[in-house]
């Protein structure tokens, strides 16, 4: 039978699948397979215009074929035809618009005045009209020059000439002409002039619609989104109760029975009926069945079991429990020790040696060890005795000590002094280009040639004096500098301050 963790995990397991209220089943292997199609969503390489819906796609009027808003709003402000002299100027087959000076009511610059050309500015005289000179008679008037903005009218008076009175175009029509469209064109398509030369741009031309259009009684004149209700369908997750069902037999795939039978209908579902019963159970409602239910133990009685001692053995003798089962050890009958006796025993010392020589306990199993016996040093002596001055060298050269382990230091007479130098180490090492540590300290008087004898100033309190032992074990080396010396460590730097003296004798 199950344990009562997988009886639970049962209990809550998910008894089915459905995608928008329709049930999907399980394949063979009772595992459900949820697509896109089941759950009426579209796959993410669906495409619109021939782009995927795998992102966030933008349709732009050149992916549907349709001009864009700035072609439309060029189009609505195009030039609709060219005048000239008040008059339409037709455009030519391929809808340019031609402006000739005949169009515009001018002449051309080849055009003569009395077998002169307009070429340059024309002056007439009464010789060139076969009239008389201004001498001949009073009544005519004074010879005045001419040109192209004065002309002589029939009464003999001199009036200016403007584009109005000879049929010309003003000079803001002819920079008009120069910059008229010279012809238009709808989703690269030539668009003719009608009969009065103007071009008339629809809708048909522009493969759009009117913004009035409606769809389904919406307009089109902002984005629409249309509804199952404004088509007259249902919703893709209607439901309908069994009341408004009166015939027809609904798919297991479409949340129905797939049968007109009750029997059938249980086989198409994979179901039995409610009034099956397990362990006289019936199935009207979630079951819980119980070790008691099937005849069998709980899993705690189960685990009790499994952990139960099958006998006891004193002294290699089995003992006999009684009716209830119990065994009843009497320690003192068995000679054996209580359990405190037993952590003493396992925590006692077994040994005591010093030296290499194991000490008998007394008549009350005490070692008694007297440091003196054996010359030990006190612990304080040890201290001294780590951070002592191993040996002294002179320039370099190790002196030997007396008898008594003294080092006399005796500087010739032509030496000139023997100096003593005290300098800090701080804990702010920096890293070399090698992996090293290093820091220079300043010490002014200090001279690159000296090699001094340097050793800890230690502290008198013993913790920090094992401290700086520690730390200046870590020192590898010191290169002195005129006013200065250079502290190296190649392996680990010190986190201590060491207090060191400096003794160089020149």
């Amino acid at each position: 039978m199950a344990s009562s963790a997988q009886g639970t995990k049962a209990d809550s397991a998910i008894q089915g699948i459905r995608g928008n209220g329709t049930a999907i089943l399980p394949d063979e292997s009772r595992i459900v397979n949820i697509t896109p199609e089941n759950i009426e969503a579209v796959p993410i390489t669906r495409t619109i215009n021939e782009k995927a819906l795998s992102s966030n796609i933008t349709i732009t009027a050149l992916d549907i074929g349709a001009a864009s808003i700035e072609q439309g709003n060029k189009a609505d402000s195009a030039i609709q035809s060219i005048q000239g002299n008040g008059k339409i100027i037709q455009p030519d087959f391929n809808r340019s618009v031609v402006i000739t000076p005949e169009n515009i009511g001018a002449v051309s610059i080849e055009r003569k005045i009395n077998n002169k050309a307009l070429t340059d500015d024309v002056t007439l005289s009464a010789l060139d009209v076969g009239a008389a000179a201004t001498e001949h008679g009073a009544h005519v008037p004074a010879v005045q020059v001419a040109d192209n903005s004065v002309f002589l009218r029939n009464d003999n008076s001199w009036q200016p000439v403007t584009p109005e009175n000879i049929g010309a175009a003003t000079e803001e029509q002819g920079q008009k002409a120069d910059y008229a469209l010279q012809g238009i064109q709808v989703n690269g398509v030539h668009v003719s002039p009608d009969i009065n030369r103007y071009v008339n741009v629809t809708l048909e031309g522009l493969s759009a619609v009117p913004a009035a259009r409606t769809i389904n009684n919406k307009s089109l004149d902002a984005d629409i989104m249309l509804t199952a209700a404004d088509v007259g369908a249902a919703a893709i997750n209607h439901e309908h109760s069994a009341q408004d069902i009166t015939s027809g037999i609904l798919s297991v795939e479409q949340g129905g029975t797939g049968a007109s039978s009750a029997k059938i209908a249980l086989e198409n579902l994979g179901a039995v009926p409610k009034t099956l019963t397990i362990n006289d159970k019936p199935l009207d409602s979630n079951l819980s069945l119980s070790a008691q239910d099937v005849g069998a133990a709980t899993a705690e009685q189960g685990q009790k079991a499994d952990t139960a001692v099958q006998g006891v053995k004193v002294n290699g003798e089995l003992l006999t429990p009684d009716e209830e089962n119990f065994v009843d050890i009497e320690i003192t009958e068995i000679s054996g020790a209580t359990a405190e006796q037993g952590q003493k025993a396992d925590s006692a010392v077994q040994g005591v040696k010093v030296n290499g020589e194991l000490l008998t306990p007394d008549e009350k199993n005490v070692v008694d060890i007297e440091f003196s016996e054996f010359s030990g040093a006190t612990a304080e002596q040890g201290a001294r005795a780590d951070s002592a001055i191993q040996g002294v060298k002179l320039n370099g050269t190790l002196i030997e000590p007396d008898d008594q382990n003294i080092v006399d230091v005796i500087v010739s007479e032509s030496a000139s002094s023997a100096v003593i130098y005290t300098a800090e180490l701080a804990t702010d090492w920096e890293n070399g280009e090698s992996g090293e540590y290093l820091q220079t300290v300043e010490i002014p008087g200090i001279l690159g040639t000296d090699n001094p004898v340097v050793d800890v100033i230690l502290s008198d309190v013993l913790d920090e004096a094992k401290n700086q032992i520690e730390a200046w074990n870590f020192i590898s080396r010191i290169k002195t500098a005129d006013g200065s010396i250079t502290v190296y460590c190649f392996e680990e730097k010190p986190t201590s301050v060491i207090e060191i003296q400096l003794l160089c004798v020149r």
